[in-house]
């Protein structure tokens, strides 16, 4: 396949002209154009969709029953509700978004890894709120501690 064929058309380097195959040279810039053999491209890749943004039916029935229990605890007790959510949601997104990767590379996703991935991120989650909770109690009994220090110093002088 050294020769183009017959029927194929190129076009010129030079000025983008098309030209026949079997022409060696412009028929408008007259420069020279050489007789080059087809290279055959490579079949582009499909467009490949988001990994992240594809879920199954039940998945999606799964964060509706989620969002209505979040909810539902809401309404009952706001407190715990929000609590709940800031808990539980991250560690049901990230469970989600992983095993929807996993499934997209062909790697096999069974029910304990999903058990064990969501257990992992809750506990990571509920770990990080009680981090936060605590550096918080902390922050405001030292903050008590410097206001009646401070409240101590200036009426003892006098």
């Amino acid at each position: 396949m050294s020769e183009p064929q017959p029927n194929e058309e190129r076009t010129c380097p030079e000025c983008g002209a098309t030209l026949s195959a079997t022409s060696d040279s412009c028929w408008l810039c007259h420069s020279t154009v050489p007789i080059v053999a087809t290279v055959v491209a490579e079949r582009a890749v499909p467009w490949e969709h988001r990994v992240a943004y594809q879920f199954s039916l039940a998945t999606m029935m799964l964060t509706i029953t989620l969002v209505a229990v979040l909810l539902g605890v809401f309404l009952m007790s706001p407190g715990i509700g929000i609590l709940l959510a800031v808990v539980v949601a991250p560690a049901f997104l990230r469970t989600c978004i992983v095993m929807a990767r996993r499934k997209a590379r062909g790697q096999p996703v069974s029910l304990a890894d999903k058990l064990g991935s969501f257990a992992a991120s809750f506990a990571f989650s509920l770990g990080f709120v009680v981090f936060v909770g605590l550096a918080g109690a902390v922050a405001v009994v030292a903050a008590f501690f410097v206001i009646c220090w401070a409240a101590l110093g200036t009426s003892a002088a006098p």
